[in-house]
Order: structure tokens, then C-alpha cells, then sequence
């Protein structure tokens, strides 16, 4: 099957070098089809065609000079594989184009060496291939993490919606024999109020996942972790039902982290349903903490999430309950996919809630003694370190 020629947009303003190129290109039996252009701004009116496949791009041209000229061309067409052609002094410059956007360079001496032109276009184009292939898996693979981040949340809903149900029926029940018996129109109004404030966080807590759903609200952003849990203890408190007390010990000036909330609403919802689910049907408390820390390798060595965190301080969220423990022997799988010590079905909790650490380039610490209950201590970054980690592209909107 005959391939199409490969399109190469050459911008070059001097006419020897062009005359080599188009001389290689033309010899060449894969099959190249060559546009010159002597200008910048003639290369970027032609690339307005969308007739390119590669640009081959001097950076010392009448209107653009060094790196600025890869620059503007990456503006107008990203991705477009750009192979830049220099000589042996701009060597710095060639090597700094490519941060700048560039796929590769080639030595202006080396143009009329046939193998070593084309071989350099077709990498260029190659590598742009395989950039798009990565691309493409990590947006699958982002988009995996949303759906097991979206099947954890919709667990804890469920537990809190059957919990909310049950109250909403059993109060019913009692007011519609009240009703039929016409006695003690006042304890009628307190089931009947109590029927109405469960309907009402049962809605609250349909609107938060129908919020975790949009796309909009996974951005990061800045937000205090003291006022974030504050705002979701509602929520909390329906998870956790009749027989766990949830307490609160929240630092008012727990520093901000950068996260989507969707992202904290997860760790959250995960850690807390795992820490009532440790009480099991006994009486039993669950303490959700804030605070400040300062972290040093040693402790980080014994965390899990982000493979290479730094040094420094840390903004902290803790679960820690007093329920059954967890054996030693089952720490270290415990953020395992599937892996769950509690009935069948469950175990994707803490596995979604390593992604979105690493994610975050948060750790969290595990301690736990059998019968003594278990904590778990997330930490993340304060918002210079996850800024200096992540890069401007990532800053809160």
C-alpha cells in the first residue's frame, strides 16, 4: 500500500541551506513533499492551511530571532513536530529550543548527509506519535481513577441513603398510626419533623455526588481543610449512623492545600466509612483532626502514596477511631485493589484513595493495634510545596 508523502514545511532564509534540503528530500524514495518559506510569518500563515506534518525551522530569521521563534511557532501549531536547524555555535540555543517546544535539532553541516535529514524528521515525527499515544492513556487512566473515585463516593451515599430511609419509614410508620389513632398530636409532630429533616439530608447528599459528577469541580484549587471538613460533617455524620459518635478537633490555622474538593470529599468519605465500618455494630467514636506538621524523610519512608514526596511542612487530616484494628500482617495490603477483610464486594475504597494521593502528592500514615482501633493520617503538602512540586500550569483557578 503506497503511503502519503510526508508534508514539510521548511522556513529558511538562507538558499543554499534550502537547496540541500530540497535536494535530500526530493532523492529520498519514502517520499517528502516540501514547502519553503523564507519568513516566519509566511510559515505561520501556510501552517493556518493545515498542510503540514513537520516544520523544519531556522531560528535566526529576518523577523524572529533565537528561541522566541520556537516559541511563537509552538503558539500557532502545538504539537506539530518543529526540527530545528542550526549551526555548531548556537549549539546552547539549539539544545534550549528544545524546552521550548522543539522535537529535535540538526546541525546545518549535516543537511546534505541524506540518511541523517530524513532519519531526523522521522523521529521527530515518531516521538510526536508516541506523545499522543501517552497522552491518550493517561487520560484514560485519569478517567479510570474518576470512575472508581465516583464508585467510592457512591458507596458512602448509599450507606448514609440507607440509613436516612430507614429513619424516614420508621418515623412515617409511627405517624401514620398516630394518625389513624388521632392521639399525642405532638410527639405526630416530632415524627413528622424528623421525617422531614431526613428527607432533607438524604438531598443534600444526592446533590454532592450529582456535584462529584461534573467535571468542573475536580479543578484544583485552594481550600482550608479545617472549614472543608466543617462543611461536610453533615454528610459525615449520616455515614456514620446511630451507633458511632464522629468528633471533630479542627485547627483554625491548618494552612491551605491545593486539591479539588471532589478530591478531599473521596479521601474523606473512604477513610471515615472504613473507620465505622472498624467499630462495627457496637457502640464507638471516630475523631477527624486537622493540623500542622513537620515532616522528615524518615517518616515519610513509612508512608504510602506519592512515590517521591519532600521534605517540609505538611497540612494534616487524620481519621482515627477505636474500633477492632487491623492485624499486622494485613497492613501493607490494605491499599490493595480488592483487597478488604470485611464482606464481599467491598476493598476499592483505600486503593482509589492511593491514586488520588499520588495525584495530589499527598502520603498518608497508617498506625493501627489489634482491638486498639487504627488512625490514618493523611498529609498533604502546604501550598509552596505543592506549587514548587507541581509548577505554575497546575496553580488554583
Amino acid at each position: 500500500m503506497e503511503r502519503d508523502p510526508i508534508r514539510v514545511l521548511l522556513i529558511e532564509d538562507d538558499r543554499v541551506d534550502a537547496a540541500h534540503v530540497r535536494r535530500t528530500l526530493r532523492d529520498d524514495p519514502g517520499g517528502f513533499q516540501l514547502r519553503w518559506v523564507s519568513t516566519l510569518q509566511e510559515g505561520l500563515d501556510y501552517l493556518g492551511k493545515g498542510e503540514t506534518d513537520l516544520v523544519l525551522l531556522d531560528l535566526n530569521l529576518p523577523d524572529s530571532r533565537g528561541l522566541d521563534t520556537v516559541v511563537r511557532l509552538c503558539e500557532r501549531a502545538p504539537g506539530l513536530p518543529i526540527v530545528v536547524l542550526t549551526v555548531a555555535i548556537e549549539l546552547r540555543v539549539a539544545l534550549g529550543s528544545l524546552q521550548a517546544g522543539a522535537h529535535d535539532f540538526l546541525l546545518k553541516d549535516e543537511l546534505a548527509i541524506p540518511s541523517v535529514l530524513t532519519r531526523a524528521i522521522r523521529y521527530a515525527i515518531e516521538r510526536q506519535r508516541i506523545g499522543y499515544e501517552q497522552r491518550r492513556l493517561e487520560e484514560r487512566v485519569a478517567q479510570a481513577e474518576k470512575m472508581a473515585s465516583l464508585g467510592v463516593l457512591a458507596a458512602g451515599v448509599a450507606v448514609g441513603f440507607n440509613r436516612l430511609l430507614g429513619t424516614i419509614l420508621e418515623e412515617a410508620d409511627d405517624a401514620m398510626e398516630m394518625v389513624d389513632e388521632s392521639r399525642d398530636p405532638q410527639r405526630l409532630r416530632r415524627r413528622l419533623t424528623s421525617v422531614h429533616q431526613a428527607a432533607l439530608r438524604a438531598a443534600r447528599m444526592a446533590e454532592q455526588l450529582r456535584q462529584f459528577a461534573a467535571t468542573g469541580g475536580a479543578r484544583a484549587q485552594h481550600v482550608n481543610l479545617s472549614e472543608f471538613v466543617t462543611e461536610t460533617s453533615g454528610f459525615l455524620d449520616s455515614i456514620a449512623g446511630d451507633g458511632v459518635e464522629i468528633s471533630y478537633d479542627l485547627i483554625a490555622a491548618t494552612p491551605i492545600v491545593l486539591a479539588g474538593r471532589i478530591q478531599l470529599h473521596e479521601i474523606l468519605t473512604s477513610l471515615v466509612t472504613n473507620a465505622c465500618e472498624a467499630v462495627g455494630d457496637r457502640r464507638g467514636q471516630v475523631t477527624i483532626s486537622t493540623g500542622l506538621r513537620q515532616v522528615n524523610r524518615k517518616l515519610l519512608a513509612r508512608a504510602h502514596g506519592s512515590p517521591e514526596p519532600d521534605e517540609g511542612l505538611y497540612a494534616f487530616l487524620q481519621v482515627r477511631d477505636d474500633g477492632s484494628g487491623i492485624p499486622s500482617e494485613d497492613l501493607n495490603r490494605i491499599f490493595d485493589p480488592f483487597f478488604t477483610t470485611k464482606f464481599a464486594g467491598r476493598g476499592l475504597g483505600l486503593a482509589a484513595v492511593l491514586g488520588v494521593l499520588r495525584e495530589l502528592r499527598a502520603v498518608v500514615l497508617v498506625e493501627s493495634r489489634p482491638q486498639e482501633g487504627s488512625s490514618f493520617t493523611v498529609l498533604f503538602p502546604s501550598v509552596t510545596l505543592a506549587q514548587r512540586a507541581q509548577g505554575p500550569s497546575q496553580s488554583a483557578q
